[in-house]
């Protein structure tokens, strides 16, 4: 057996840890994951690392008929991992130098302990941050806004409605559940936000689509005639959603632009801060400044440091306040030019404005799509049903396509609105999982649930809202070479290019940024398809999944026939072996 590999990654939230071995490890029960790692003592400037510590990552279930509390967790030394990749949801801001080994723990025999296997654990990973920050200029937050998840599923307990006492958290100000949800992406917000509120010298200017949140719009009271805000009517057909708040701002001599549309949606998120007048930087990505968006959709924020771009934002802020309710042609125009901004490393960042005519920022975005080498990693929220980037990533998975490489790793969510004018019933998506393609079941392009109590497992809560996934990612060769991170406001489909007030940003050759938004995909895809995989082989077997069995036979899905080519395919990419 050849020297195994680890490697992890690392967003503000968690770090997603793979590694690999040549062979399967006979009487293996799965693996203890240990975390070495300093956490930052201190405040403010005086932040430094504390002491190291290393333990082992916990796990949430035992061995099949093990019996376990409901939401306990232990150590994966007692509650091996059954697999070569795993997210540490357990991390947190503030971890520093965290890296990762992996220890087969072997049984032998019935009824005996679980002992370690030094002699073949992995080596220590690559130290990695937990932060936001990518880069000097490029910073990139998430919420934790799955709300099907055993966590919520406690946090309301058994009483009823659930859907209006979750309602009630996410709409009060300091809620812990509300906290918890909104997670680092709130913290990044309310911080950049703050800044501008206690500097004189700083104004900012933002688009927005629907503004609810009454903590954001505490803020934006807060900077008063410093805040410019071009605000849209939502989703229009006559109504302005945005009644209450537009009042909330005027009231508090917040500079409101009315942007009325009756055709298309006026869609941004994005926000423009200025010093002395001056673009400095800029925050834009997926999330509505509303409840929901925050908390209890998928989201994401992109924070941009760089003067070039946010000059771009504010030029087009500017254009859209000019143009009131209107589309006037000299918009279309100008959006029609790709504005690109260089970083002082190697990486560049380029931004399409929409609406535009002729599809521009679809073609450059497909052209990438086209040259992708090693994998392409995605969340989508109604891209549409023709002509999408979701059909030209899937056209890389179809034999005879002009595209098509069977090597390519494809893997994504996509969450379709049945109530919206694309039928999911009808319509002829696919997933994919590990570079196969699946027919489009609902219960994974609509992400799953728990539904009903079983062992140690709560009912979890779905339906809420049925915009899950909001957010829009496209992430090519993210350990490769020329890595690109695709985001933003954009739909990815024709409607946000033709009709809609949006922004597409992408981030070229910045590996750190590439990587944590992949971190962010795959816990997003792994949180919904274990709920599918669960759901489908209980109807299958009759009976409801309790665990893992306590034998090493766990292994042969990775080893053994297509799947575990696959599933060894998978393992490279996220090693990095296809690219860098």
């Amino acid at each position: 057996m050849g020297q195994p590999q680890i490697r992890a990654y690392a967003n503000c939230d968690d770090a997603l840890v793979v590694w690999h071995y040549d062979e399967p490890i006979r009487e293996s029960r799965g693996f203890a994951l240990y975390r070495r790692f300093r956490e930052e003592v201190g405040h403010g400037d005086e932040r430094r690392p504390g002491e190291e510590k290393i333990e082992p990552v916990h796990t949430f279930t035992p061995f099949s008929g093990q019996p376990a509390a409901e939401g306990e967790d232990r150590p994966s030394t007692e509650w091996p991992i059954q697999r070569f990749m795993w997210i540490d949801v357990f991390v947190r801001a503030g971890f520093t130098q965290v890296s990762y080994r992996a220890v087969p723990l072997l049984r032998d025999g019935a009824g005996a302990p679980l002992r370690e296997d030094e002699t073949r654990a992995t080596p220590w990973s690559r130290p990695i941050d937990i932060t936001p920050q990518a880069t000097d200029e490029l910073s990139a937050y998430f919420n934790r806004g799955v709300v099907a998840t055993q966590g919520i599923a406690r946090r309301l307990g058994g009483k009823q409605p659930w859907k209006h006492r979750l309602s009630t958290m996410i709409a009060t100000p300091g809620d812990a559940t509300r906290n918890y949800l909104a997670g680092p992406l709130r913290d990044g917000l309310r911080a950049l936000l703050d800044r501008v509120r206690l500097d004189d010298h700083m104004t900012i200017y933002a688009a927005l689509f629907e503004l609810n949140d009454p903590e954001l719009l505490g803020y934006l009271r807060g900077i008063g005639d410093r805040a410019h805000v071009v605000l849209a009517n939502g989703t229009g057909e006559g109504a302005d959603e945005n009644a209450p708040a537009r009042v909330t701002l005027m009231s508090a001599k917040v500079d409101v632009r009315n942007r009325m549309v009756q055709k298309g949606l006026a869609h941004n998120k994005f926000l423009v801060v200025c010093e002395d007048g001056k673009p400095v930087s800029v925050w834009t990505g997926s999330t509505n400044w509303t409840m929901t968006g925050l908390c209890t959709q998928v989201n994401n924020a992109l924070l941009i440091a760089n003067a070039d771009v946010a000059g771009y934002y504010l030029e087009q802020w500017q254009r859209l306040a000019d143009a009131g309710s209107a589309y006037p042609a000299a918009l279309e125009s100008e959006n029609a030019t790709r504005k690109e901004a260089h970083l002082p490393r190697q990486g560049s960042v380029a931004t399409w404005f929409t609406p535009l005519r002729g599809g521009a920022d679809l073609r450059d975005a497909r052209e990438l799509i086209r040259r992708a080498r090693d994998g392409i990693l995605f969340l989508m929220f109604n891209p549409g049903t023709r002509d999408t980037l979701f059909h030209a990533i899937m056209a890389r998975t179809h034999p005879g396509d002009p595209t098509y490489d069977p090597d390519l790793y494809v893997h994504g969510v996509m969450n379709q609105d049945p109530n919206d004018k694309y039928d999911v019933a009808r319509s002829e998506f696919k997933l994919i999982q590990r570079g196969r393609v699946h027919p489009a079941d609902p219960a994974i392009v609509m992400p799953a649930a728990i539904d009903r109590r079983f062992g140690h497992w709560e009912r979890e809560l779905k339906g809420y809202n049925i915009v899950m996934v909001h957010s829009k990612v496209i992430v090519i060769d993210p350990f490769g070479e020329n890595p690109y991170v695709l985001t933003g406001s954009h739909n990815l489909g024709t409607a946000a290019s033709e009709d809609n007030d949006d922004n597409l940003t992408i981030v070229k050759d910045e590996p750190a940024l590439a990587a944590a938004y992949a971190t962010n995909i795959k816990a997003v895809y792994d949180a919904y398809r274990w709920r599918y995989v669960r759901s489908r082989d209980a109807r299958a077997a009759g009976h409801d999944w309790d665990g893992p069995v306590d034998d090493d036979g766990w292994q042969d899905g990775y080893f053994a026939g297509a799947d575990g080519a696959a599933r060894q395919r998978e393992l490279r990419f996220w090693l990095g072996e296809d690219g860098a």
